[in-house]
This record gives C-alpha cells, sequence and structure tokens, in this order.
C-alpha cells in the first residue's frame, strides 16, 4: 500500500510558524505515524489519538486523528484507506499547540462533518 500526502492551506499556514528544524520534526513524526498505520495498527493507535468522541450518523467512523509532535505541538490529520487505488492517504489539516487542540479538533471536525446527514459538533460531539 502507498502513502499519499495532502495539506490543507491552513496546515501549511501553522507550520510557517515553526523553524526549519520543527518543520523536519513533523515531517518525520507524521511520517512515522503514517507509516505505522500501514504495518501495524495497534503501535498507531498508540501514538494516534481521537481525542473527543465523534459520533457519526449512519455508522460511520471518524478518520479525524491528533498526533503529539513535541510536547506542546499537535497535528490534527486524517488517514483514509483507498483499497480500490491500493494507498492510504493522510490529510494534513492543522498543527496547534496542545492548549488549543480541542478548538482546533472540533473545529476541523465541524467543517469535515457538517454536511454528513446535516450533523454538526456539539461540545466534542457529534450529534445528527
Amino acid at each position: 500500500m502507498n502513502l499519499v500526502f495532502h495539506s490543507t492551506e491552513t496546515f501549511e499556514k501553522d507550520l510557517q510558524q515553526f523553524d526549519i528544524c520543527l518543520q523536519g520534526k513533523i515531517a518525520q513524526r507524521v511520517n512515522e505515524i503514517a507509516q505505522a498505520f500501514i504495518e501495524d495498527r495497534r503501535v498507531f493507535a498508540l501514538h494516534a489519538r481521537k481525542p473527543y468522541n465523534l459520533q457519526l450518523s449512519n455508522g460511520f467512523d471518524s478518520s479525524l486523528y491528533s498526533i503529539v509532535v513535541e510536547p506542546d505541538w499537535r497535528v490534527i490529520l486524517t488517514v483514509d484507506d483507498d483499497p480500490l487505488f491500493e494507498q492510504t492517504i493522510v490529510t494534513l489539516l492543522r498543527a496547534v499547540k496542545r492548549p488549543d487542540l480541542y478548538n482546533a479538533y472540533t473545529a476541523v471536525a465541524e467543517s469535515l462533518y457538517q454536511n454528513l446527514n446535516g450533523s454538526i459538533i456539539k461540545q466534542g460531539v457529534l450529534v445528527g
């Protein structure tokens, strides 16, 4: 399975606040976690968290995760299997300070899932 990376404008803007060294650490860490998704889902689950329960309608499961890059920094991303094209797609959405994780995570979730049967996010839980 191949890894394909995408990033949003917001992530790219977040990334600009870091020096080159930290940008490299972010890229390395994201790559390690994405590889674990393909090679060993148990290792992936140890490092990629769903910090807030998102209950999606129709039995869908959220592919939205948060990973620790540095003690004070988190990256919010999605990881999705695409078996048709034999690839795993990683979309980098945000890079935020740890105290800002809740607000950023719920904002991203709301943006991603708001059109799914008219559902919205409320207090970190997606409701229909």
